[in-house]
């Protein structure tokens, strides 16, 4: 197990210096993946020598391999399984506010060509050449989420370069016990008038920056409840693990009622303001409860829905489960199937990072089959475009989702 780091026994970044930066050398033959650009290096690739072992979790340390060629600056955390990640691949590279404030303004400058209103997910890890870390934009108010040990260090020069209104560090993230580092979450900058008002395809959702379990709003399903929103049907839907009733509200365009299933009470409060604020509650019957307990009383029922979507959270983490996982989405979706009507579709999408697009959409087609529905793919989608992915982590983003037409 990793050892447990103590966030105030860990002190900020010093000054980057190339020249006085500890050294960390791969073992040889190991420079493979070096060379194709993958920007995450693992403790086995790694000359794990004492002095190696003894550097503070989070440094940043120029990496070389056996030969003593450069290869990269890097953080560094001697603890972790995923030891060395990449910042830059020229060694001589000083990572300081200049270095931060380039790579933020080339990652903001991708949102804006993609995004028209200011609230999306601005820095996206690995993808945006800063590893470990992920930012959230609502308009002047950022969520930062430090999830290595080098990122944690460097929070102050982040906030520093990003100038926001108001910081939230939602340093909760699972991710965190592989770095051995504590969770937390707590306003680091500024204030916050609670719920924060966002805007998205043209609706309003107020979110809750400061909440600690859950998510705080999905901006990877942006595309998704646009599709949604435009789906033209005819008759009720059902939305199952409904959130703040981004799906729910984005169905009641076509739908004549929209039965939403939240998971929390603090979703239930939300889901509730948003289908007002965007003149939806009179079609929208909002509770809480387990979604899919719902979904298996309701499968027994007489009622029929045009249009269910289900969106749990992730079923399965790890490769060893990954067939039972895959197994769970075809219940899902054997269960759904019992539901829709014919000439309906199904919205199922998965946060388990380790079954592909292509397994979601095997078993989901399974599922239906079991039911003795016949139906076709009519989309398969990713995460939006504030979500990019580093081309050789693309498990990086977990967020895949099918639509079936149901005959």
């Amino acid at each position: 197990m990793t050892d447990r780091i103590d966030p105030d026994s860990m002190t900020p970044h010093p000054a980057d210096d190339p020249r006085k930066r500890s050294i960390v050398r791969l073992k040889s033959g190991r420079g493979k993946r070096v060379g194709e650009g993958m920007p995450i290096l693992y403790s086995n690739s790694i000359d794990m020598d004492e002095r190696t072992k003894s550097l503070d979790p989070g440094s940043i340390v120029t990496v070389m391999t056996g030969d003593g060629d450069a290869v990269g600056v890097a953080t560094f955390n001697p603890r972790s399984l995923a030891s060395l990640r990449i910042l830059d691949w020229e060694s001589n590279t000083v990572i300081d506010d200049d270095f931060l404030m380039r790579r933020i303004a080339r990652a903001l400058a991708v949102r804006e060509a993609c995004i028209s209103d200011p609230f999306y997910r601005l820095v996206n890890g690995e993808a945006d050449g800063l590893p470990g870390l992920v930012i959230d934009r609502f308009k002047g108010k950022v969520v930062i989420q430090a999830m290595t040990a080098g990122m944690e260090r460097l929070l102050p020069v982040i906030m520093a370069v990003l100038q926001a209104d108001a910081v939230v560090l939602r340093n909760n993230h699972r991710f965190r016990d592989t770095e051995g580092l504590p969770k937390y979450v707590h306003l680091a900058a500024g204030s916050i008038d609670q719920p924060v008002e966002i805007s998205e395809n043209g609706f309003r959702f107020r979110v809750d920056l400061m909440r600690e379990e859950g998510d705080i709003w999905s901006f990877d399903q942006r595309d998704d409840r646009k599709f949604i929103a435009g789906l033209k049907f005819h008759g009720k839907a059902l939305d199952l693990f409904a959130g703040a009733g981004g799906l729910a509200i984005a169905a009641a365009n076509s739908a004549d009622r929209v039965t939403a299933i939240c998971a929390n009470e603090t979703d239930l409060s939300l889901a509730l303001h948003n289908a007002r604020i965007n003149k939806a509650i009179d079609r929208s019957v909002i509770s809480s409860g387990n979604p899919t307990a719902e979904l298996i009383e309701r499968s027994g029922l007489s009622e029929r829905y045009a249009l269910v979507t289900i969106t749990p959270p992730p079923l399965v983490l790890t490769r060893k489960e990954a067939d039972r996982g895959e197994l769970e989405y075809r219940e899902l979706a054997r269960l759904a199937g019992q539901l829709i009507s014919a000439g309906g579709y199904l919205y199922l999408a998965s946060r388990s990072p380790v079954i592909g697009i292509d397994r979601l959409v095997a078993e989901v087609a399974a599922g239906l089959n079991a039911a003795g529905r016949s139906c076709r793919l009519i989309r398969m989608a990713g995460p939006s475009p504030d979500h990019p992915a580093h081309p050789l982590l693309t498990d990086s983003s977990p967020l895949k989702s099918v639509v079936f037409a149901l005959d």
